[in-house]
């Protein structure tokens, strides 16, 4: 009898989780109206989405995202500057690929997986902590659907928007506070605590961890986050130290999935040099991306009610630091949970294991640490201010107030609730709030202009296609105009990551888009883009390039410009795309007019030049470059470097020339030391000639300057001012 209804149980928590697949699913169908979509076509196309796609190509094609031989060129692109712990997205991802390798589905078909991937697993976690079937399918489904979700969806944010692994974790932090042996079991006649790791919970709450751990940054460091406050808070509740051991040994299970991410990183940046241009954040960040109170209660932006609507117009409109957290809104019954929550923490009496209890403490500690102005701000200070979009935390704010509320539905329903009719009544009641709260936290804004992002889509793909069929395997194509990478802003009417279309499109070519700035690609097409447009093409001749694809939103003049230029230097006319935005040069004519215009050794020699150039980077202690009418400067500290960085395998004959100048008359020192040779100047406020040749080998070669002159002292300057450096220059053989 016992095994026959366990059998039944089981069936039916199988048949609960097979309902709630289907029913999420089929309720994002409705919501984003997605009956129609192909969906081999992006549905995001544009913004972030375009990185992403990038990345999730970059699988396809590469194997994983670090290294990418089809962007970058002519040198190639890596990610290695850029730190990404999001290893589980892309492993099921690459495994999605296996049956279909298009980017576009493999991005669509796992963004819509997150749907019920959320729901079941916010299922699972209402039940582990004895939740009826109802109710807690209503929390899965308000979790499941909140505002979040979709706004990160629509920015591109794919790996935001795989929330799925926060409750697990939550689930996590309940079990500590819950479980007076959690993860180590006291042995009294021993006397001393023993680490149980092949509990179900132990094991759960490892996995839990390390899934955390590698769905990004952000999830993980919320989690370490909690854990901290959650170990601390019942170690000073039960007067016991074993708390802290628990939150700390699963920290440090975070942390270990996090550095197993970015070992690559790691490995690369000591081998390399950190990369002082990419992925800098400001402290002011976190009080510019941080979380606010009243976006949690305030209802989502384009409410389907229109007094709600305006409502939230008028507070966009009106108030300060208003940005991606205007997706934090709870909805009306999340709040509900919300205010509860401050509720109980504020009045209600201590209980010993009351849920309720430790979850309104988690979301009191969450509005201290996230707000604005709240400890995040002291953390960006005083220790890292990498993590900046502190209202992300509002998806852990999310689960903490649902999961208050349907604790409350599910006491209801054992205290007052007892005969079959009632429970009819009451779970009708409760699937009927359910619908009522996914409508108050979408609207029909939700869903994507399909029809236009297909259409630009299939134009850009059949214009690639084109170019394609045109050139040679592995042909490389400059892009125009020149774009950083990653996180630039918009060129004109150009995103900052338009140019990946020519890639995500593509099969065999390479593009010049995608190389990191700050390292060799990126200094390589910096210097290539500020020669004269006849050495420019030239040198990308030699180097190997086919073509020069444009797109004509990156220019004010929508490219009449540089296209009447190229077509006069190239002596050919563009192909267009079908929308007009995009056109290309085959340089093929042009290629064989440079090869003509040498001899062989020249040529070779030119093309060795073109490709290996010798580059300079300003290091540690060196500002900004200025600049006016008469010349250019940059200041430095008394202490600071530069890098000749020679990319050739041979030895190169380099010439430097500037000058140098200090603030005031009296002469002082300023050392120059490299691996060859050691100088001492005397520098003042007049300029100081100098010019030096020096053979470079293969590599990098490191010269650093010393000077005791006296700091410039200058009103409301906050850089430390010692010597400058004047109109500086670098040829080389």
């Amino acid at each position: 009898m016992g095994n026959r209804f366990f059998q039944i149980i089981n069936l039916k928590s199988f048949f609960a989780y097979i309902i709630i697949t289907l029913l999420s699913f089929l309720m994002l169908v409705y919501i984003m109206e997605l009956w129609d979509v192909d969906l081999n076509v992006p549905l995001v196309y544009l913004g972030d989405g375009l990185s992403a796609g990038m990345l999730v190509k970059s699988v396809i094609d590469n194997g994983w995202f670090l290294e990418n031989q089809y962007l970058g060129a002519p040198i190639g692109a890596n990610l290695y500057d850029y730190p990404l712990s999001d290893g589980f997205h892309f492993l099921l991802m690459k495994l999605i690929a296996l049956f279909h390798p298009d980017y576009a589905f493999v991005m669509n078909f796992y963004l819509i997986l997150t749907f019920p991937f959320t729901a079941i697993v916010s299922f699972f976690v209402f039940r582990q902590f004895n939740i009826s079937y109802i109710p807690a399918f209503v929390g899965s489904m308000l979790y499941t659907f909140l505002p979040y979700h979709f706004f990160r969806w629509a920015g591109g944010h794919i790996f935001l928007a795989a929330y799925y692994t926060v409750p697990l974790v939550v689930m996590v932090f309940l079990w500590m506070f819950c479980e007076k042996n959690f993860l180590f079991f006291y042995n009294e006649d021993k006397g001393k605590y023993k680490f149980e790791l092949f509990s179900f919970k132990s094991m759960v709450s490892i996995i839990a961890c390390l899934l955390i751990s590698s769905s990004g940054i952000y999830y993980a460091f919320f989690t370490c986050f909690f854990l901290a406050v959650q170990g601390l808070a019942i170690s000073i509740f039960r007067k016991r130290f074993i708390p802290i051991v628990v939150a700390g040994f699963l920290i440090s299970t975070v942390c270990i999935g996090v550095l197993a991410n970015v070992v690559p990183n790691i490995i690369y940046t000591h081998y390399n040099g950190e990369n002082s241009e990419v992925g800098k954040r400001s402290p002011l960040e976190a009080d510019l991306y941080g979380l606010k109170i009243s976006q949690l209660l305030l209802p989502i932006s384009g409410h389907r009610i229109s007094f709600l609507k305006e409502l939230k117009e008028k507070y966009n409109s009106s108030f300060p630091l208003v940005n991606e957290n205007d997706n934090a809104s709870l909805g009306i019954l999340g709040s509900t949970g919300f205010l509860i929550s401050l509720y109980i923490f504020l009045f209600r009496r201590e209980q010993k294991n009351d849920i309720k209890q430790n979850l309104s403490f988690l979301n009191v500690c969450s509005i201290l640490f996230a707000s604005i102005g709240g400890l995040s701000t002291l953390f960006s200070i005083l220790i890292s201010p990498q993590i900046r979009g502190y209202n992300r935390i509002s998806v852990f704010i999310a689960f903490f107030s649902i999961f208050i509320l349907v604790l409350v539905f599910n006491d209801f329903k054992k205290k007052f609730i007892s005969n079959r009719a009632l429970k009819i009544v009451f779970n009708t009641f409760l699937i009927i709030i359910c619908l009522v709260g996914i409508l108050d936290q979408t609207n029909k804004n939700f869903f994507l202009p399909y029809e236009i992002l297909e259409k630009e889509y299939k134009n850009d793909k059949e214009f690639i296609r084109k170019i394609e069929v045109s050139l040679p395997k592995g042909a490389m194509i400059f892009q125009m105009p020149y774009v950083s990478f990653p996180e630039q802003p918009p060129v004109n009417q150009m995103g900052g990551y338009d140019l990946a279309k020519g890639y995500l499109h593509s099969t065999n070519l390479k593009w010049n888009f995608g190389a990191t700035t700050g390292r060799e690609s990126d200094a390589w097409q910096k210097n290539t883009i500020n020669k004269t447009l006849d050495e420019m093409i030239e040198t990308l001749s030699l180097a190997g390039f086919k073509g020069i694809y444009i797109d004509r939103n990156g220019y004010a003049d929508k490219g009449i410009e540089i296209e009447g230029k190229l077509s006069s230097i190239l002596k050919t006319k563009p192909l267009i795309s079908e929308n007009q935005r995009l056109s290309f040069f085959n340089m093929e004519t042009y290629n064989k007019e440079v090869e003509n215009k040498y001899t062989k050794n020249e040529l070779n020699l030119k093309r060795d030049n073109a490709l290996h150039l010798v580059l300079l980077t300003w290091k540690n202690g060196f500002y900004g470059l200025e600049q006016n009418e008469s010349g250019s400067w940059r200041w430095s500290q008394d202490k600071s470097s530069m890098i000749i960085n020679n990319y050739s395998s041979k030895e190169r004959i380099v010439t430097i020339e500037m000058s140098f100048q200090t603030g005031y008359e009296q002469l002082s020192s300023l050392f120059i030391e490299t691996p060859t040779f050691k100088e001492e100047l005397k520098v003042n406020n007049k300029e100081k000639k100098y010019i030096k040749t020096i053979r470079i080998p293969s590599g990098s070669y490191i010269i650093k300057f010393t000077s005791n002159a006296e700091k410039v002292n200058v009103p409301d300057e906050s850089r430390n001012l010692f010597f400058r450096v004047n109109n500086f220059k670098i040829d080389y053989k």
